[in-house]
């Protein structure tokens, strides 16, 4: 059975950022040495993200892997990766939720996979 894969363009959610006070930047410190990040690797790097292109399993339609592409086209992340878990692949959306709250185009497996093969950490 073969997969389904989509893209989209991720919506500009960057916020200009607050400079945090020391108790906060502390805080944080510490909550993120007890909770591991998720994606440790490219959390600074999910808000360059302008388009996703997700692989789907056909038996489930959950994501199973995810490809954040620059606004040039460039491969910035692949998830999971070593230790990255993965931005839409850990949580519970289905194919349905995407084609729902975002404007999909369907793809092919051998552009999904020429981005998957071009990353280069």
């Amino acid at each position: 059975m073969s997969n389904t894969y989509i893209k989209f363009r991720y919506p500009d959610s960057k916020v200009k950022k607050v400079p945090e006070n020391i108790g906060k930047r502390l805080a944080k410190v510490v909550l993120e040495s007890i909770v591991p990040i998720a994606n440790p690797d490219f959390e600074k790097k999910i808000d360059d993200v302008a388009f996703w292109l997700i692989e789907f399993e056909n038996d489930s339609y959950y994501p199973n892997r995810e490809i954040g592409l620059d606004s040039s086209g460039k491969t910035i992340m692949i998830m999971p990766w070593e230790r990255n878990y993965g931005y839409w692949t850990d949580n519970n959306l289905v194919i349905e939720n995407f084609r729902t709250h975002f404007e999909t185009i369907n793809i092919t497996r051998e552009e999904f996979d020429k981005y998957w093969n071009s990353f280069m950490p």
